[in-house]
C-alpha cells in the first residue's frame, strides 16, 4: 500500500424526512425553491470572461437559497404511502470528518442553510441541523 494514500472508514448521521405530500407536488415545490444547476449557464459564463463577479452574480440569480440541484436525474425516495422523503447527512457531520475545527463553521452554516429549505417547504426541522457535530470522535475515526 502506497504510504501516501489513506483510507478509512467514517460516520455521519442522516436526516430522512417525509413530506407528507404526494411526489409530483412536493418535488415541484422542492424544485421552484431549489433550481437545477444549469451546467451551460455557468460554462457561458467562465467564458465570457466576466469573472468571478459573474459566477456570483449567476449564483445570486440561479440559487436564492444558496442550494442548486446538481443531479436532476437521480430519483427521490417515496415512502410506502406514496409520499416523497428528503434526506440528507447532516453537513456537521460531514465536514467533522477532516477533522479540522476550521470547517465546523462550514458545516453548522451548511446545515442553516439546509434548516431554512425545510422550514420554506413547511416540514420539520431537526434540532441538529443547528448544532456543530455532536460527536467528532465518531466522525474521524482512523
Amino acid at each position: 500500500m502506497n504510504d501516501a494514500i489513506t483510507i478509512r472508514p467514517r460516520s455521519v448521521r442522516q436526516v430522512s424526512i417525509d413530506s407528507g405530500q404526494p411526489y409530483a407536488s412536493f418535488r415541484a415545490a422542492y424544485e421552484t425553491a431549489v433550481p437545477v444547476f444549469d451546467r451551460l449557464e455557468a460554462a457561458g459564463v467562465v467564458r465570457s470572461g466576466a469573472g468571478w463577479s459573474g459566477i456570483t452574480a449567476l449564483s445570486d440569480a440561479t440559487a436564492g437559497s444558496s442550494l442548486v440541484i446538481s443531479s436532476p436525474s437521480i430519483p427521490a425516495p417515496e415512502t410506502e404511502h406514496g409520499t416523497w422523503q428528503i434526506s440528507s447527512d447532516l453537513p456537521a457531520d460531514l465536514m467533522a470528518v477532516f477533522g479540522q475545527s476550521v470547517l465546523d463553521d462550514v458545516g453548522t452554516g451548511a446545515g442553516k442553510t439546509l434548516a431554512g429549505l425545510l422550514t420554506h417547504l413547511g416540514l420539520s426541522v431537526p434540532a441538529e441541523l443547528h448544532a456543530a457535530a455532536s460527536n467528532r470522535e465518531l466522525c474521524t475515526t482512523p
